[in-house]
């Protein structure tokens, strides 16, 4: 009878125990993250993109050339609320393509009309925004926009309109 006791209580001991030590040497399993939506609005800073991802995650940007892209690489993802394709047509940015061919990594594609000055991203509360500044005219397109006068003489002018015009004022 003593030992019929005693084998329950090992009994009992290794089954409580061995669920503990086979967790703890598993292990932790990632929980994908929910993309729940992207929006776009014009600031003074340029064209400002927030991602809004529920859950941990990671986020990885590269830039292609030729044609001009931007990629957001986000994992884990496992849920997708938003459309495969984002059409925006602002500044820089034509439109925004969701690519799930390998979950839980997901990318998003920015298909630039032409490559932005500057990029910055920051990280939110809410998941990412990503700040497009647009490139700024050159010198010579603004000189064009504005009209110039230069002093000849005392009693002449000359006016250069932007259609490159000159007027002689006497």
């Amino acid at each position: 009878m003593k030992i019929t006791k005693c084998f329950s209580i090992v009994l009992l001991f290794i089954s409580l125990f061995l669920p503990l030590s086979s967790q703890e040497s598993s292990p932790q399993q990632v929980v994908p993250s929910t993309l729940k939506s992207i929006t776009y609005e014009k600031t003074e800073a340029g064209l400002v993109f927030h991602i809004e991802v529920e859950g941990n995650f990671e986020s990885e940007f590269y830039e292609l050339e030729s044609p001009h892209q931007l990629i957001c690489q986000l994992t884990p993802i496992g849920t997708i609320l938003v459309p495969d394709e984002i059409e925006v047509k602002e500044e820089v940015i034509e439109k925004i393509q969701v690519v799930k061919d390998s979950l839980p990594s997901l990318r998003l594609v920015f298909i630039l009309a032409e490559k932005p000055l500057s990029l910055e991203v920051k990280t939110t509360a809410s998941g990412l925004d990503v700040i497009c500044t647009p490139p700024q005219p050159s010198p010579k397109a603004i000189s064009r926009e504005i009209a110039t006068t230069k002093q000849l003489s005392s009693l002449q002018e000359i006016t250069i309109n932007k259609e490159g015009r000159q007027t002689i004022l006497n």
